[in-house]
């Protein structure tokens, strides 16, 4: 009888040190703020977008930040125009860049993915050494840019943006 009231008491004991609050717990998911793709903005049916141009390098500029610690960030730009929606989540560590033909559904796909650490991250891909270039035979027209970012504990913060992507001198309104 002892020993079970002694396994019971123990058993209390552990069950309620387990169930206690843990004050170390982050549920603040990170920031994403002042997104650059391009320095150029052109009006594209109706909305203003910043353009990007094939051929050229991509200099993505962002500044992210988290209370606690930043793990990493995705940059994923693809093509708008078949009215998708967006998955919550973060694909492998790989960078996935396709070219496509003009009968091909998905005509461009940017998928990289980097590790980050501290605080705050200026993003900026020209003065990190990051050149990914836009082919030249990639379809023109609207595309999403998607940043996730995600921190130490596993918070995704978001952010979708919707860029144009044309041959260079072919900027008019659309």
């Amino acid at each position: 009888m002892k020993k079970t009231i002694l396994y019971f008491l123990l058993f209390a004991g552990i069950t309620a040190q387990s169930c206690s609050s843990d004050s170390d717990d982050d549920f603040t998911k990170p920031v994403i703020s002042d997104v650059i793709a391009s320095d150029i903005t052109e009006t594209f049916e109706g909305h203003t977008l910043q353009v990007l141009h094939t051929g050229e390098a991509i200099n993505l500029k962002a500044k992210f930040t988290d209370n606690e610690g930043l793990a990493s960030y995705k940059v994923d730009i693809h093509y708008a125009g078949d009215g998708h929606s967006h998955s919550h989540g973060l694909a492998q560590n790989t960078i996935n860049l396709r070219q496509y033909s003009e009968g091909d559904e998905d005509p461009y796909n940017l998928n990289k993915i980097v590790q980050i650490s501290g605080t705050t991250h200026n993003l900026d891909w020209k003065k990190d050494k990051i050149e990914i270039m836009i082919p030249a035979e990639v379809k023109h027209g609207e595309y999403h840019l998607h940043i996730s970012v995600l921190d130490q504990s596993g918070n995704i913060a978001e952010h979708v943006s919707q860029i144009l992507i044309e041959e260079e001198g072919d900027e008019h309104d659309h």
